[in-house]
C-alpha cells in the first residue's frame, strides 16, 4: 500500500513478464542441441522468479482485480484519472489530484478510518460512485479541515457527473496543501457502516502540551537502602512555567516509576513521536521513546509514559515531542519540535544506610529465633503434659476394669454359696463349672482391651445360663445380620456389668416371670446395644444401682477421654415397667 495509482504500471509490468516468458520458451526450443536439456530449466527458473516478484508487487501496492462492470473499473477507465479510495457495501470513495514531480503516497488504516498521506498535493477532488440522483436522499456526508473548520456541513449529495455511462456523486474540490481534510459519508440507518477518509498533505502542527507528571511507586520497600527522596504523594505535577522556561529539576529516587507527558487530543495522535536527549557523564545521545499515546477513563487528553530506566542517572535531559510524517516524506517537512528540558539531581542522603538495614535485619532474625525457640519449648511442654494425662487416664481405666473382675467373682461365689446352703449340690457343681469357664475367659481377656462381639456374646450366654440356676427368668440375645460380629471388636467386659445389674436388681426380686432382652445392631456408622429387663426398676435420674454399674460408667468416661474420635454414649432409663440401657459406640464401623 505504498503508492497510489500504480495500476497502469503494474499491469504493464505483468504484461511484459508474460511476453518475456513466451520469448524465453521460444528461444529455448531453437537453441543448439547441446543446451536443449539445460536451457529450458534455466528459462523456467528465471520466469518463475520474475512472476513471483511481480505478484509480490501486486500484493503490496497493486489494485484489486475487478470486472468491467464494477464501479472501480468504470471510474478508473473513464479517462478522468479517478483513484480508488475506501470501499463500502453501498458505495466507493474516489479521489483525484495533480501529482507533483516527486510524488509519493501512503495508505493505511487509522482506527475506523482510511488514512491517505499525500506529499505536497495542493488540491483534491472527491467523489462517491454508487450514489446517484435516485438514491441520493439516503446518503449524507461531511467535510472538515484540520479537525476545526467545517468545509461542508452534513448534507446530501447534490452534484452528479458521469463517465462512460456511470453516474456518480461529485462531493467537491478542496485545498489540502499543508492541511488535513476529513470526509465522513454514510447511508441513513447504517451509521456503523460509514466511510471515514482522512487526507493529510503534510499537516504537522506542533503538539500542545498540557502537563508533565512524575509517578512514584512502592519499589523502595524492596530496596530501602538505595532510596533517596521519597515523596508523600504518588504523583507530582510540575508547574507549567517551570518546564516551559527550562527550569524543571528533581532529585532521583528508585521509587520513580515513570514520567508522563500529556497533550491536547488530535486526529492523528500517533504522528507525534517522543524522543529523549540525554547528557550524562560527558556523553550525549538521543533515544526514541514511543508514539503510543494512551487515554484514561477520567480524561480525554492522550498521555505518554517515559519509563524511569531512560533517565535513571543524574544529568541533563530533554524530552522532544516531534510530529513526523512517513519516512519518505520527512525530507519535505519542517516539523515543529516541542522541547521539555529537565535535570535529574543526585541526592547524597538516603533513608537508610546499608549498615542500618543489616543491623535491623539481624535484630529481627534474632528476635524471631528466640520467639520460635520459646514456641517450640511451649509446644513440647503441652505435648508432654497431654501424654501424661493420657497415661493417667489409661492407668485409671485399667484400674477400673481390674475392679470389675473381683466384683463379678464375688457375686458368682455368693451364688454358689446360696446353692450349697439350699443343698442343691448338682446345681452348685454345674454352676461352679460354668463359673470356672467364665473366670478363665475373664483372665484371658485381661491381656487385651478389645474382644469380638462373638466372644462377648458367648460370655454373656455362659453368665446368663449360670444365673438361670439361681433365678427363674428367660433371656434372648439378638445380633443383627447387618453387623459383622466375628470381625467387629468392642471393649472387653463392656456389656456384662449391665446384664449382671439387670439380673441382680431387676429380675431377682420378681421370683418368676422375669425376662431379659439383649440386641446388637448397626445404626449408620455406629453400633447400638440395647439391654432390657422387665424388673421393678429404679430412679435412674438420681443414682446408678450397684457398684458394677458405677464402675462401668466411670470406665466409659475414662475411655472417652482418650478415644475422642470413637466415643461411647450411655443412656439408662428405668421405671416400674423395667429398665432400658442404651449403649452407642459412635463411628465404630
Amino acid at each position: 500500500m505504498m503508492l497510489l495509482q500504480k495500476a497502469t504500471r503494474i499491469t504493464a509490468f505483468r504484461t511484459s513478464t508474460r511476453s518475456l516468458g513466451k520469448l524465453l520458451r521460444l528461444f529455448s526450443f531453437n537453441c543448439q542441441s547441446l543446451w536443449r536439456p539445460v536451457f529450458p530449466f534455466l528459462a523456467f527458473s528465471i520466469l518463475t522468479c520474475v512472476q513471483v516478484y511481480a505478484q509480490r508487487m501486486d500484493t503490496i501496492s497493486g489494485p484489486y482485480y475487478t470486472t468491467k462492470d464494477s464501479l472501480q473499473y468504470k471510474m478508473e477507465a473513464g479517462g478522468e484519472k479517478w483513484i480508488r479510495g475506501s470501499r463500502n457495501e453501498d458505495f466507493q470513495v474516489f479521489l483525484k489530484y495533480k501529482r507533483p514531480a516527486e510524488h509519493a503516497g501512503q495508505v493505511s488504516y487509522y482506527g475506523d478510518a482510511t488514512l491517505y498521506w499525500l506529499n505536497g498535493v495542493g488540491e483534491i477532488e472527491l467523489a462517491a460512485a454508487g450514489i446517484t440522483q435516485q438514491n441520493a436522499d439516503s446518503f449524507i456526508y461531511h467535510v472538515t479541515a484540520n479537525d476545526s473548520a467545517e468545509l461542508v456541513s452534513w448534507t446530501r449529495p447534490q452534484e452528479f457527473r458521469s463517465v462512460k455511462g456511470l453516474t456518480f456523486a461529485y462531493l467537491g474540490k478542496f485545498q489540502v496543501g499543508g492541511k488535513l481534510i476529513k470526509l465522513e459519508i454514510y447511508k441513513a440507518g447504517n451509521y456503523r457502516g460509514r466511510s471515514v477518509s482522512i487526507f493529510n498533505s503534510l499537516y504537522l502542527p506542533a503538539a500542545q502540551l498540557r502537563s508533565v507528571v512524575i509517578n512514584h511507586n512502592n519499589q523502595y520497600l524492596f530496596r530501602p537502602y538505595k532510596q533517596h527522596h521519597i515523596p508523600s504523594n504518588k504523583q507530582f505535577h510540575f508547574d507549567r512555567t517551570k518546564w516551559e522556561k527550562g527550569k524543571l529539576q528533581f532529585n532521583w529516587s528508585d521509587s520513580i516509576n515513570h514520567l508522563a507527558v500529556e497533550m491536547e487530543p488530535t486526529i492523528q495522535d500517533d504522528m507525534y513521536n517522543v524522543y529523549l536527549k540525554r547528557s550524562v557523564a560527558g556523553r550525549t545521545d538521543t533515544v526514541y521513546v514511543s508514539n503510543a499515546w494512551e487515554k484514561s477513563y477520567y480524561s480525554p487528553r492522550p498521555f505518554l509514559r517515559i519509563n524511569s530506566s531512560f533517565f535513571n542517572h543524574p544529568g541533563q535531559y530533554e524530552i522532544l515531542v516531534i510530529p513526523e510524517a512517513p519516512e519518505q516524506f520527512k525530507r519535505n517537512t519542517t516539523a515543529q519540535t516541542i522541547p521539555i528540558p529537565f535535570e535529574v539531581i543526585a541526592s547524597e542522603t538516603t533513608m537508610f544506610s546499608l549498615q542500618q538495614v543489616m543491623m535491623v535485619l539481624g535484630i529481627v532474625l534474632l528476635g524471631g529465633s528466640l520467639l520460635f525457640a520459646y514456641y517450640l519449648k511451649l509446644h513440647r511442654n503441652r505435648l508432654t503434659h497431654a501424654a501424661q494425662q493420657q497415661e493417667i487416664a489409661r492407668l485409671q481405666l485399667t484400674s477400673v476394669r481390674a475392679q470389675l473382675n473381683p466384683h463379678f467373682m464375688y457375686n458368682a461365689l455368693a451364688g454358689i454359696q446360696n446353692l450349697i446352703n439350699k443343698n442343691e449340690i448338682s446345681s452348685a457343681n454345674l454352676y461352679l463349672s460354668q463359673f470356672a469357664r467364665i473366670t478363665r475367659n475373664v483372665l484371658d481377656e485381661q491381656k487385651t482391651e478389645f474382644v469380638s462381639i462373638t466372644e462377648e456374646i458367648k460370655m454373656l450366654h455362659d453368665y446368663l445360663q449360670m444365673e438361670q440356676m439361681r433365678f427363674s427368668f428367660q433371656y434372648e440375645i439378638d445380633s443383627h445380620d447387618n453387623i459383622d460380629s466375628t470381625n467387629t471388636e468392642i471393649p472387653a467386659m463392656l456389656l456384662q456389668p449391665f446384664v449382671e445389674n439387670a439380673v441382680k436388681h431387676g429380675i431377682a426380686p420378681m421370683r418368676q416371670g422375669g425376662r431379659i432382652g439383649i440386641s446388637l445392631g448397626k445404626a449408620g456408622q455406629n453400633i447400638l446395644v440395647l439391654i432390657r429387663d422387665n424388673g421393678t426398676g429404679f430412679n435412674s435420674a438420681h443414682q446408678f444401682v450397684g457398684k458394677g454399674l458405677k464402675l462401668s460408667k466411670k470406665r466409659i468416661e475414662l475411655f472417652n477421654s482418650f478415644h475422642k474420635e470413637t466415643p461411647i454414649c450411655l443412656e439408662v432409663s428405668s421405671g416400674v415397667k423395667g429398665t432400658l440401657v442404651s449403649i452407642t459406640l459412635k463411628n465404630w464401623l
